[in-house]
């Protein structure tokens, strides 16, 4: 068993590690891309630029009215948005250079930049609605991603400081 996880790692070192990251990141980004932009089940149709700017509104009414929507309407809503942008989050510090800071306000900032344009881009294109509370959910996502990404290090390191060994 030993010596299967030192071959798997020796193949994926250096160069190798960073090519099948930034795979994993093309990959979710197509996924996301069509899930926002393209996927009809998730009501991606020609809304005429419909737009929600105020804070928790949709998110209110979730909560609120819970009772009468299907508990799948809800958990699509709300934790869907969360759990949407938790490959985001772990992604984008993994791919970072190990020198530089990763800090969880930089993870999140880059978290709620991404979902705003993604929400403008729904609102421009009239695909989706476009809706603040959706950048509210997809930055807690990204957030998330984060904790998970500094979880893991944890987990195989003992510690959360990165290193350029640690990050090859």
């Amino acid at each position: 068993m030993t010596k299967k996880i030192r071959s798997h790692r020796a193949i994926l070192t250096g160069s190798n590690r960073l090519i099948a990251k930034f795979a994993l990141l093309i990959i979710y980004l197509a996924l996301l891309s069509y899930g926002l932009f393209f996927a009809e089940s998730f009501g991606r149709t020609i809304e005429h630029g419909s737009y929600n700017i105020r804070p928790f509104r949709e998110i209110g009414r979730y909560i609120e009215y819970a009772d009468m929507f299907s508990w799948q309407i809800v958990a699509v809503n709300l934790l869907g948005n969360i759990l949407v942008f938790l490959p985001f989050g772990f992604l984008i510090p993994s791919l970072l250079p190990a020198n530089d800071k990763k800090h969880p306000l930089a993870i999140t900032g880059l978290s709620l930049l991404f979902s705003a344009v993604v929400e403008v881009l729904q609102y421009l294109t009239a695909v989706g609605a476009a809706d603040v509370d959706d950048v509210i959910l997809n930055t807690i996502g990204g957030f998330l991603g984060y904790l998970c990404y500094v979880s893991w290090r944890i987990l195989r390191y003992g510690k959360v400081n990165f290193t350029k060994e640690e990050q090859a």
